[in-house]
Parts: C-alpha cells; structure tokens; sequence
C-alpha cells in the first residue's frame, strides 16, 4: 500500500479546507512518489464520504444518502465493481467489470447492468451500453487510443480510506465499511 496516508479519519472530522488541501497534496506527493498500490489493496466495500469537484471545492456526501463501492477480484488485476446509492430500503445499483492497471494505479471500470430494488424485493432491472456492453472489457482496453471508458486514477489508499481521481476531473474520498454499516449489499446476481 501506499505511504501517502495521511490521518483520513481526523480530516474527515475537520474543516473542509483542511480536508481539500490534504487531497490536493496527496495527489500531488503521489505524483513524484508513484505508489505501489495493488488491486488486492482495493477489495472490499467502501462508503462515499467527500469529494472535490474539477475546480477544487470540497463537498460532503449526506449520510442519509448511502453510496457504496465494492470491489471482487475473480483474477489478480481483473474483478467486478458495484457501485450503490440507498435511500431508506430503495436501493439504485450498477454492476460490471473492472480491471486495475498496476504502475499507473489506474482502475478501468464499465457498467453493463443496474438494477432498482425495495429492500430485498427486485422491482427492476436492465442492461446498459446495448452491443458494446457484449466486449470484453479487457479487449476494450486493448484498443489504440485508449476507449473513453470511465476510470478511477488511485492516490492514496490506506486500510481504511481510498482516494482517487475520476475521468471526469473529481476527487472522491471513500471510508471502509462492513456491510451492516452501509446499504445493504448483497452478492446476487443482476
């Protein structure tokens, strides 16, 4: 894992200040530093805390609001992402492939499947991306230039906190939780 760890859990109680100029710095000694961040480090269920937009303002996600990011490796670099957003039991979830890219600590994902559930009850569910969705990701990333799949760029990543850059310019802090602290998470297939 990463040297780049500062107190995550302390700055998530502070100011928004504190909390953004230490996410801009990690970035930035991560840079020079280059990480050694492995997919293994990433596994597990993770809880949206903070984030910073494209132009450097922080924003805090509501705890009323639980969205989770979940991370299975079928093989070292190559695995599923779940991505979910609770609202009381109404749960929004996207599923599909991730492959992490070691030395660029770069994690390619594409959402092919979502589905809507109350509580434990399937209300409805689909695929994404019609025909593309059918690729391999794998055989996606192969292409020259690289596709305009979506991305997460790792900076920081303790046991207990993950930081990363996303393609679209944001930052996003996410927290380490079990699965009876977040929405509910179960494995079942989309």
């Amino acid at each position: 894992m990463t040297a780049i760890a500062p107190d995550w859990e302390a700055l998530l109680q502070s100011d928004a200040a504190a909390l953004a100029e230490q996410l801009l710095a990690s970035e930035r000694q991560a840079r020079s530093q280059r990480p050694a961040i492995t997919s293994a480090d990433l596994e597990g269920l993770w809880q949206l805390q903070a984030g910073l937009n494209k132009t450097g303002r922080l924003w805090r996600w509501p705890a009323f609001l639980p969205a989770t990011l979940e991370y299975r490796w079928i093989e070292a670099e190559s695995g599923q992402i779940t991505n979910q957003i609770c609202l009381g039991a109404m749960r929004f979830r996207f599923r599909g492939p991730c492959q992490f890219e070691v030395g660029r600590n770069l994690l390619w994902f594409d959402f092919e499947q979502w589905q809507l559930a109350w509580g434990d009850r399937l209300l409805v569910q689909g695929r994404l991306g019609g025909a593309a969705a059918a690729s391999r990701l794998s055989d996606r990333l192969q292409q020259r230039p690289r596709p305009k799949l979506p991305f997460f760029h790792y900076f920081s990543v303790t046991p207990t906190v993950i930081a990363a850059r996303g393609r679209g310019g944001g930052v996003a802090l996410w927290q380490k939780v079990k699965a009876s602290q977040a929405c509910r998470t179960d494995s079942s297939p989309l």
